[in-house]
């Protein structure tokens, strides 16, 4: 009952802060086009995301003890996730378009199994979908049942952006997702090949004219789809972006049934991955499970509660052990006497930072020196991991960090040792 307090004042307080920043940022963003203003959003995202990472993170981990709760605050505990999953959303959907239009923004391919991405995108979604009575469809066409190099990551937030849209403006009927794979025309003789996914819904149509406004931040209020409490305008013109910016496309048009997106992104062919027992691909929690069962990682982070909300985190991969350092010198003087095999190190503390002390562990010459350093940080500019890896962190997370997201990082890295 406590914990649940404790969640409910987080976001109640922490969210209305972080809720009139994200509409301040937004309104910058549309009155600056990026000009002066951009410097001030970059300038201020580290505190808004250290903000938001406590915020939703005590409502994360409350949500995974939520079985415990009396079924009426289950059911607050849900709204608050759900709340809270869409004010990150909106969040990062303006850090991204910053980062996009002044050309810091950076597109990370990796191999991963297509159909995971379309079934995480599914899972956020078919809950909304079955509150409202429709039908959230997929189709994975044979040819799309493949591992790919393409970023993952971007690929879901577009597709996600265009289920979320469909689902919102749609009454009755169906949201249907369809996923292809076809060969580059430009192309044809290497192993690049092209995405098609498909997502269209049972709407009420749309007029020709209109379909551009999807994604035009100056024109997108004239599009009555996109006037309701449920529609994110600025995702689907940031979804354009990122298609755009992954070698693909993204268009609108009114179909025979209501609305149709094509998104296109560009991606090349890999080879197989490690399969689980049963024939199918590990998921991000499978494969963290499965690397740290006989790991001891060490959180170095100086923030109480987020110390609580990592190790809350880790505890459902079990690791061997769990060590705490509170600074950069504690995490020096803990390796010298209990070497451990992952770091989870923030990049701002007191009496020593996260720069320094991952410097300090690879000059050190001890056994520990080359142990892996996952940043997970607030500081996420560009500056910032350019120190990070200049100082020899391994990897970077950004704040705030999902659970999902810290096992997808955690499989990575310790895979590719």
């Amino acid at each position: 009952m406590q914990l649940f307090l404790v969640g409910v004042m987080g976001v109640v307080l922490g969210g209305a802060a972080a809720g009139a920043a994200v509409f301040a940022l937004t309104r910058a963003y549309y009155r600056s086009r990026l000009g002066r203003e951009a410097a001030f959003l970059r300038a201020g995202a580290h505190q808004l995301r250290a903000a938001l990472n406590k915020v939703l993170g005590v409502t994360q981990t409350l949500a995974l003890r939520a079985e415990a709760l009396p079924e009426e605050q289950r059911g607050l505990v849900a709204g608050l996730s759900e709340a809270g999953g869409d004010l990150k959303a909106a969040l990062l959907d303006v850090f991204d378009m910053v980062d996009l239009e002044s050309g810091k923004f950076k597109i990370e391919p990796r191999v991963e199994f297509l159909p995971d991405t379309i079934r995480q995108v599914q899972q956020v979604h078919e809950k909304k979908a079955r509150e409202k009575g429709l039908s959230l469809v997929i189709d994975v066409r044979p040819s799309a049942t493949v591992w790919l190099v393409y970023d993952h990551a971007r690929m879901r937030q577009c597709l996600s952006s265009l289920v979320r849209q469909c689902v919102s403006q749609t009454r009755q009927g169906e949201v249907r997702v369809t996923v292809a794979l076809r060969d580059d025309p430009e192309r044809r003789r290497s192993r690049r090949k092209l995405i098609d996914a498909t997502v269209s819904d049972t709407s009420s149509g749309l007029d020709p004219a209109q379909a551009e406004t999807y994604f035009s931040p100056e024109r997108c209020w004239s599009n009555p789809h996109l006037m309701n409490a449920e529609g994110r305008a600025l995702s689907l013109v940031l979804a354009r972006k990122l298609a755009e910016a992954m070698g693909g496309g993204l268009k609108a048009a009114s179909g025979p049934g209501g609305v149709v997106f094509r998104l296109s992104v560009a991606a090349r062919l890999a080879k197989a991955q490690r399969l689980g027992e049963e024939g199918r691909p590990l998921s991000v929690f499978e494969q963290a499970a499965t690397l740290v069962r006989d790991k001891t990682i060490m959180i170095v982070e100086d923030n109480e509660v987020n110390v609580k909300v990592l190790k809350a985190y880790l505890q459902r991969i079990q690791p061997k052990d769990v060590l705490v350092a509170y600074n950069g010198r504690e995490a020096l003087e803990q390796l010298k006497t209990a070497p451990c095999d992952l770091v989870l190190m923030d990049m701002q503390m007191p009496v020593m930072d996260g720069v320094t002390a991952a410097r300090q562990i690879r000059r050190s010459g001890a056994r520990w020196r080359n142990v892996p350093i996952i940043a997970v940080t607030a500081a996420a500019g560009e500056h910032e991991r350019k120190a990070a890896k200049g100082a020899g962190v391994t990897s970077f997370l950004a704040k705030p960090v999902s659970p999902d997201q810290l096992y997808e990082r955690i499989a990575r890295t310790l895979s590719a040792r």
